[in-house]
Order: structure tokens, then C-alpha cells, then sequence
């Protein structure tokens, strides 16, 4: 518990700007994120899942075994790596793929609250739901 309230103060501000809680001029947050291909190489433990042709992993896992919360960030390839993007974002919920396969929810939280962003996989684009 106290490291993930260590966790908590140390990407609260990161988490904000993400969903753009701290600056009206943020709401649309979608510009917020960044995406970085380049995450998708780093070393840290990750947990992954297969959504159609596509790898989804999701980085530093609070528990190997049975994790619940990822401080992130998120990568995204395709098995031709014909697609291959990371997006910076923490403190992770869940992700689950959509109905058609074709995007996944992602969602993160700070504190009580909680926003969606949803993820195409065939072209990297992410936009907020809530």
C-alpha cells in the first residue's frame, strides 16, 4: 500500500496533465499524450496480451503474479511491426480490446477518479472518452 501511495504523489501531475484535470485549455487531452515508439524497447516488467494481430503491453505491473495497477506506459505492436507506438501513460486500471477488435480502453486513474482513453490499433490514434 504505501508504495502504491508513493507511486500516487509521484504521478499524480503526470496523470492530471494526461486528462487534462489541471488546465481547461487541456480538455482536449488527446493532444496530452505522447506517443514514443522508442518505450516499446524498454527493459522494465510488463504484462501482455494479443488483441488480432496486435501485442499489447502494458509496463511495470504492480504485482508479476496477479497485477491489478501499471505505472504504464502502454506500447502497441503489430506482428509485421508494421505498427510499433508507445504512449506515456500511468497509473493503468485495466485495458481491454473493444467489440470489433479493432481499438482498446485504457483506463487510468488518479485518486477517485477515473478516465478512458481509447487506443486504434492500426494507425496509434488515442482519444479520451470521458
Amino acid at each position: 500500500m504505501n508504495k502504491l501511495l508513493l507511486v500516487y504523489f509521484q504521478l499524480t501531475l503526470t496523470v492530471l496533465a494526461l486528462v487534462g484535470c489541471t488546465d481547461p485549455q487541456l480538455h482536449d487531452a488527446d493532444k496530452a499524450v505522447k506517443v514514443n515508439s522508442q518505450l516499446c524497447q524498454s527493459k522494465m516488467d510488463f504484462t501482455s496480451s494479443v488483441v488480432g494481430p496486435y501485442t499489447i503491453k502494458i509496463f511495470e505491473p504492480n504485482d508479476s503474479k496477479n497485477p491489478d495497477i501499471w505505472q504504464g506506459p502502454v506500447c502497441v505492436q503489430s506482428e509485421t511491426k508494421k505498427v510499433e507506438c508507445g504512449f506515456e501513460l500511468s497509473l493503468i486500471k485495466s485495458v481491454k480490446p473493444t467489440t470489433d477488435m479493432n481499438s482498446i480502453d485504457i483506463v487510468v486513474f488518479s485518486g477517485s477518479n477515473s478516465h478512458t482513453a481509447r487506443i486504434t490499433l492500426a494507425n496509434c490514434e488515442i482519444k479520451f472518452l470521458d
